[in-house]
């Protein structure tokens, strides 16, 4: 079997950039790749081909959707969708998924307790590896 190689999309907030960091951390200590785009390449309108590389290299999309939902996410995911990849959605407490999302797995979180996205996260994914 492959090693699971995710790509996170994520909005610009600090919230999710600590949890996003942390992320990292504790995936590799699992043995799973975690691809992340630097924030420079998540600026301008269009995502950059080194993001559409790590989504094409990737088995799974994880996607962060809070309130501050941006169209780069939604740029990253519909990528993933074009290229056949499964997509999680992280989903802040309170907010939804569009319509077009609800297809896809689901794990909730709060920005209060990020050590216990983490924990339920890396538990999704290895228990789905």
């Amino acid at each position: 079997m492959s090693a699971l190689t995710i790509f996170l999309s994520y909005n610009l907030t600090d919230e999710e950039l600590v949890v996003i960091w942390r992320l990292q951390t504790l995936a590799a200590a699992h043995g799973l790749t975690l691809f992340v785009p630097h924030p420079q390449d998540r600026q301008g309108k269009r995502i950059s081909r080194a993001t559409e590389q790590m989504i094409d290299a990737s088995n799974l999309v994880v996607a962060f959707c809070t309130r501050q939902f941006s169209d780069r996410v939604t740029q990253e995911i519909n990528h993933a969708i074009q290229r056949g990849r499964p997509v999680l959605l992280i989903l802040e407490v309170g907010v939804e998924p569009p319509p077009n999302l609800k297809q896809f797995s689901v794990v909730r979180f709060d920005t209060q307790q990020p050590g216990d996205l983490e924990k339920r996260l890396v538990g999704h994914l290895i228990q789905n590896k």
